[in-house]
C-alpha cells in the first residue's frame, strides 16, 4: 500500500494531506521533486525492511543518507505548483526535520521501541511530503493507513493477532471510502473511480474471508490482491 513503490504510501497515522484538493490537472499532477525521488530508496530500506527485521545496524547505516537527503529537500523547489501545495510542503518539511532529529536521538541512546517509533515517524513524514504535492481524497488516505500496516507489518511477520484486530477498522475505512465523493474537478474520472473502488471493496471482502488461520497461503494471496486493487484506485489521482 505504497506510494510509488507500492506503499504506498502512507502509516499514515496523521499524514499531511490536502482534503478534497482543488483542480489537479495539467502540470499540477505531474509536479515532481527529484530530491524526493532520490530519498525514497533510503526510506523504503528503512520501512519496511529495517523496521520489520529490527535491524539497528541498517538503521545506523541509513542515517548519513537520511541527513543528506533531508538537507537537500530543504533546498528543493516546487516547479509549477499552486500556493496551497507550497504551504503544505513547508509544513511537511518541518515535520520531516523533527522526525529526522528524533531518529538521530533514538539511534544515539534510544531503546529498540524508540528506534522503531522514530523509523515509523520518519517514514510517515516522508509520505506526507509525497502527498503534499500529490494529494488524494482523505478517505483514501485513511484506508491506506490500515492497509499499510497489514501489508508491511502484520503480513510479513505473520502477526495473526494484530492482523485480525485490524480488520474491523479496515472494514470501517472501506465503508467510509465507499461513501466518499470525488471533488468536482475530478468528475471526469468518476466512472473509472467507481469501477476501481468496487474492485477494492471486493478484495477487502476476500481478505475478511481469508483471515489468518492454519495457513497463511490464502491470506497472503488475498492481501496481495487487495493491495494491487488499492494501487489501481490510487493511480486514478495521477
Amino acid at each position: 500500500m505504497r506510494l510509488w513503490k507500492g506503499l504506498t504510501i502512507l502509516s499514515l497515522l496523521g499524514i499531511l494531506v490536502v482534503p478534497h484538493a482543488p483542480a489537479q490537472t495539467g502540470t499540477e499532477t505531474k509536479a515532481t521533486v527529484p530530491e524526493l525521488m532520490k530519498f525514497r530508496e533510503v526510506i523504503y530500506s528503512l520501512w519496511p525492511t529495517a523496521y520489520t527485521t529490527k535491524d539497528t545496524a541498517l538503521m545506523r547505516k541509513l542515517w548519513p543518507d537520511i541527513r543528506k537527503y533531508g538537507a537537500a529537500l530543504e533546498k528543493a523547489e516546487l516547479p509549477g505548483t499552486p500556493s496551497e501545495k507550497k504551504d503544505a510542503w513547508q509544513k511537511g518539511l518541518a515535520r520531516l526535520k523533527a522526525a529526522e532529529k528524533a531518529y538521530g536521538e533514538a539511534l544515539a541512546k534510544g531503546k529498540m521501541e524508540d528506534k522503531l517509533k522514530a523509523a515509523e515517524d520518519l517514514h510517515t513524514a516522508y509520505e506526507g511530503l509525497v502527498l503534499a504535492i500529490r494529494p488524494v481524497i482523505k478517505e483514501l488516505v485513511a484506508f491506506h493507513e490500515v492497509l499499510n500496516k497489514i501489508y508491511h507489518l502484520y503480513l510479513p511477520t505473520k502477526d495473526a493477532q494484530a492482523f485480525k484486530e485490524s480488520l474491523p477498522l479496515l472494514t470501517a475505512r472501506m465503508d467510509t471510502l465507499n461513501k466518499a465523493a470525488l471533488p468536482k474537478q475530478l468528475a471526469g474520472k468518476q466512472a473509472e473511480f467507481d469501477k476501481a473502488r468496487a474492485l477494492l471493496t471486493e478484495k477487502v471482502q476476500k481478505v475478511l474471508q481469508n483471515q489468518p488461520c492454519c495457513t497463511w497461503t490464502y491470506t497472503e494471496k488475498a492481501v496481495e490482491e487487495m493491495h494491487t486493487a488499492y494501487q489501481t484506485l490510487e493511480q486514478i489521482f495521477d
